[in-house]
């Protein structure tokens, strides 16, 4: 098993943009979240970090993921509301994540 923590506020995988390359046929994808490849990094750093004492490697065969994101609190909440109904998603932190 490993476990590790990664300090800061998690940021969400969305949706990308895509710009014409200058005189060529390409097109250029950019992260529709600029903070994204920070988080990123530094998950992958923890990561890393966290498997350096351990005799593995690398990881063959299935994997299970269990994470838990903890969120600043929006100050427009009401304070009797507990759970998080607002952005970022679920889906996309774990997409930030996984990817």
């Amino acid at each position: 098993m490993l476990v590790f923590f990664v300090p800061g506020i998690p940021q969400p995988k969305g949706s990308w943009k895509a710009f014409p390359g200058r005189g060529r046929r390409r097109v250029n994808f950019v992260p529709d979240n600029p903070k994204l490849n920070a988080w990123s990094l530094a998950v992958t750093a923890e990561a890393i970090a966290a498997m350096v004492g351990t005799r593995t490697k690398r990881i063959e065969g299935a994997v299970r993921l269990n994470l838990i994101f903890y969120l600043p609190r929006p100050k427009s909440l009401p304070k009797s509301v507990t759970t998080h109904t607002r952005k970022p998603d679920r889906n996309k932190l774990e997409r930030a994540v996984c990817d």
